[in-house]
Protein backbone atom coordinates (compact mmCIF):
# COMPACT_ATOMS: atom_id res chain seq x y z
CA UNK A 1 0.00 0.00 0.00
CA UNK A 2 1.09 3.17 -0.99
CA UNK A 3 1.42 5.83 1.76
CA UNK A 4 0.17 8.99 0.43
CA UNK A 5 2.02 12.60 0.91
CA UNK A 6 0.68 15.32 2.50
CA UNK A 7 1.65 18.77 1.39
CA UNK A 8 0.41 20.89 3.54
CA UNK A 9 3.22 23.49 3.81
CA UNK A 10 1.60 25.80 5.85
CA UNK A 11 1.20 23.48 8.34
CA UNK A 12 4.58 22.26 7.86
CA UNK A 13 6.11 25.74 8.43
CA UNK A 14 4.08 26.58 11.29
CA UNK A 15 5.74 23.42 13.47
CA UNK A 16 8.74 24.11 12.05
CA UNK A 17 8.82 28.16 13.56
CA UNK A 18 7.26 26.53 16.88
CA UNK A 19 10.11 23.92 17.03
CA UNK A 20 12.73 26.70 16.62
CA UNK A 21 11.02 28.95 19.07
CA UNK A 22 11.63 25.71 21.81
CA UNK A 23 15.56 25.06 20.36
CA UNK A 24 16.24 28.14 17.88
CA UNK A 25 19.86 26.29 17.16
CA UNK A 26 18.13 22.67 16.30
CA UNK A 27 20.28 21.94 12.89
CA UNK A 28 17.49 19.91 11.57
CA UNK A 29 14.87 22.06 12.02
CA UNK A 30 16.90 24.90 10.47
CA UNK A 31 17.48 23.02 7.83
CA UNK A 32 14.31 21.47 6.86
CA UNK A 33 12.77 25.09 7.32
CA UNK A 34 15.36 26.64 4.66
CA UNK A 35 14.46 23.40 2.19
CA UNK A 36 10.60 24.68 2.68
CA UNK A 37 11.58 28.56 2.27
CA UNK A 38 13.99 27.78 -0.50
CA UNK A 39 11.88 25.21 -2.61
CA UNK A 40 8.39 25.67 -1.68
CA UNK A 41 8.41 29.89 -0.96
CA UNK A 42 10.76 31.00 -3.03
CA UNK A 43 12.31 33.00 -0.62
CA UNK A 44 16.44 32.90 -1.35
CA UNK A 45 17.42 35.27 1.58
CA UNK A 46 15.26 33.94 4.32
CA UNK A 47 16.62 30.66 3.33
CA UNK A 48 19.97 31.20 3.28
CA UNK A 49 19.65 32.77 6.71
CA UNK A 50 18.68 29.55 8.18
CA UNK A 51 21.07 27.85 6.56
CA UNK A 52 23.28 29.95 7.91
CA UNK A 53 22.12 29.39 11.17
CA UNK A 54 22.34 25.50 10.65
CA UNK A 55 25.82 25.76 9.15
CA UNK A 56 26.55 28.33 12.85
CA UNK A 57 25.31 25.66 15.23
CA UNK A 58 26.91 22.68 13.29
CA UNK A 59 29.79 23.98 11.67
CA UNK A 60 31.31 20.68 10.04
CA UNK A 61 28.32 19.27 9.02
CA UNK A 62 29.55 19.52 4.85
CA UNK A 63 26.13 18.49 3.91
CA UNK A 64 24.84 22.28 4.75
CA UNK A 65 27.47 23.95 2.55
CA UNK A 66 26.20 22.26 -0.21
CA UNK A 67 22.63 23.33 -0.52
CA UNK A 68 23.91 26.84 0.63
CA UNK A 69 26.15 26.66 -2.09
CA UNK A 70 23.71 25.12 -4.54
CA UNK A 71 21.13 28.16 -3.66
CA UNK A 72 23.52 30.56 -3.66
CA UNK A 73 25.14 29.67 -6.92
CA UNK A 74 23.57 28.80 -10.22
CA UNK A 75 24.79 25.40 -10.92
CA UNK A 76 22.47 25.17 -14.01
CA UNK A 77 24.97 28.35 -15.65
CA UNK A 78 28.32 27.01 -14.34
CA UNK A 79 30.20 23.65 -15.23
CA UNK A 80 30.94 21.06 -12.85
CA UNK A 81 33.94 22.48 -12.23
CA UNK A 82 33.15 25.95 -11.51
CA UNK A 83 30.14 24.90 -9.25
CA UNK A 84 32.36 22.73 -7.35
CA UNK A 85 35.21 24.85 -7.29
CA UNK A 86 32.25 27.10 -5.65
CA UNK A 87 31.40 24.77 -3.04
CA UNK A 88 35.31 23.66 -1.63
CA UNK A 89 35.45 28.14 -1.44
CA UNK A 90 32.32 28.08 0.73
CA UNK A 91 33.68 25.39 2.50
CA UNK A 92 37.43 26.34 2.62
CA UNK A 93 36.30 29.89 4.11
CA UNK A 94 34.88 28.57 7.39
CA UNK A 95 37.74 26.20 7.97
CA UNK A 96 39.48 27.48 11.00
CA UNK A 97 43.58 28.55 10.08
CA UNK A 98 45.80 26.03 12.13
Amino acid sequence: MQQQVNRDYAAAESMLQRALKVKPDDVDCLFHYGHLLWQVKGDVSAAEEMYSRAIAADPTNIDLDSFLCRMTCDPVAMDAVTFDDSLHSLIASRVPAE
